[in-house]
């Protein structure tokens, strides 16, 4: 075992698959929600993990989990209030949605959000629904929360981005069709800029005001990004399903480093720590491994150091990136109020007029990938390994197909893993 593997909590090993993790906002906690619906919280460091909590709180799968305190979102369409000091259900919402929950975050003390095809915002003091979104007519496949401006971004299958005000039962704005499965979403730059990831493996950058269409594109990632992490206002981990963790900066982009590697399967998330000490990443493989980035902060500013070295003076806006295309700058926000209302009311009606198409029986984005990239010559194949295809070719299926997939299995299982322990340190 070399140093920097003594330095990082042991990897901790499932035998049933990991559908998502939280972790805690202030300590070392992490918990786990299973296909079985079992529901797991550890306390984690480099001298040992601790198993605090385990208890089958589903029926079927557990397909989220968040501190807050803590709630978690079920396939049987339920969730549940779980208080850790007294590691006892407080609250449970059952029939929640009209179908299987793929999304929870919890948005303060008192609201968290939820997701099937549509979007809900439910009271915990109250214990009822605030008011719900039917924005989408595909699966919500991340959501993000804006805390400064109290917005919600929720992305899609359908290859929408929604964006919410949690304070009002209103609709900022919704995206026009993308094209592509929206995976993932991160706000960077200050508040300025919206980072989407994609199946395809290209990174959207919206504008933030301007939700109508992405202002550039990123590419260089060959595999679908499942999952991001935001390490500062210009860096970003993504998270792939060729099992890469891969470090891309923004302005100018690039995809810098490779941080490692999980597995040969798919991720399935990654998040940081609260004290920025760690990366936590969870797969298909049933494993949760840790990873250090004290360091990317560091690297960065010498990688920005270095570029602005040996960039010639110019003229042209910071935003420009050599790829053919200026981004915007980080002014957007300055736009006058009135200017900005009308911006937001022409993306929202050009997004409800895409979900009317599809509502008519046209075909969905997923299914209507673009033949042709354009772009594709200047991506670079980053972190890429071949080696690993005949590994993945059975785990391409994605959102809740693959979970649906994944859960069928356990019905053949079921009987034979019952005396099986569901967790083990490595």
């Amino acid at each position: 075992m070399n140093k920097d593997t003594e330095s990082l909590p042991r990897p901790l090993r499932f035998t049933e698959q990991i559908f998502d993790i939280s972790l805690h906002p202030s300590k070392h906690l992490l918990a786990s929600g299973l296909l079985t619906g079992h529901v797991f919280v550890h306390s984690f460091g480099t001298e040992k993990n601790h198993r605090l909590f385990r208890e089958r709180l589903f029926k079927k799968s557990c397909r989220a989990v968040s501190f807050s305190i803590d709630g978690q979102a079920s396939k049987d369409k339920s969730w549940k209030y779980l208080d850790l000091n007294t590691k006892k259900v407080t609250f449970d919402q059952e029939n929640a949605h009209s179908a299987p929950l793929n999304k929870l975050i919890s948005l303060n003390e008192q609201m968290i959000a939820t997701g099937d095809d549509n979007g809900a915002i439910w009271d915990i003091r109250q214990k009822k629904q605030a008011f719900s979104y039917n924005e989408h007519v595909d699966f919500i496949s991340s959501f993000t929360f804006n805390e400064p401006k109290r917005h919600l971004f929720a992305t899609s299958g359908d290859g929408c981005l929604s964006v919410y005000d949690v304070r009002k039962s209103k609709t900022i704005a919704v995206s026009e069709n993308q094209d592509d499965e929206l995976t993932s979403s991160v706000v960077i730059r200050n508040g300025s800029k919206l980072a989407v990831g994609t199946q395809s493996g290209t990174v959207g950058i919206f504008s933030y005001g301007l939700f109508s269409d992405v202002t550039d594109r990123i590419l260089g990632n060959t595999s679908s990004i499942e999952s991001m992490c935001k390490i500062s206002e210009s860096r970003v981990v993504t998270a792939g399903d060729d099992g890469f963790l891969r470090v891309l900066d923004f302005f100018p982009h690039k995809y810098s480093i490779v941080l490692g590697k999980h597995g040969v399967l798919p991720m399935e998330k990654i998040v940081k720590t609260f004290d920025e000490k760690y990366l936590v990443s969870c797969g298909q493989d049933s494993k949760i491994k840790f990873w250090d980035i004290s360091g990317l902060k560091k690297t960065e500013a010498r990688i920005r150091e270095d570029y602005s070295d040996s960039s010639d003076e110019s003229d042209e806006p910071s935003g420009s990136d050599g790829s053919g295309s200026i981004n915007s700058t980080d002014d957007d926000n300055s736009d006058d109020e009135d200017k900005e209302k009308i911006i937001l009311e022409n993306n929202n009606q050009k997004g409800r007029q895409i979900r009317n198409d599809l509502g008519k029986g046209l075909p969905s984005p997923v299914d209507n990938k673009k033949k042709n990239n354009s772009e594709s010559s200047s991506s670079s194949n980053f972190g890429s390994d071949s080696s690993d295809d005949a590994d993945t070719r059975t785990v391409k299926s994605k959102g809740p197909k693959k979970r649906e997939i994944l859960e069928s299995k356990t019905k053949n299982n079921g009987r034979k893993n019952k005396k099986r322990s569901f967790f083990s340190d490595l």
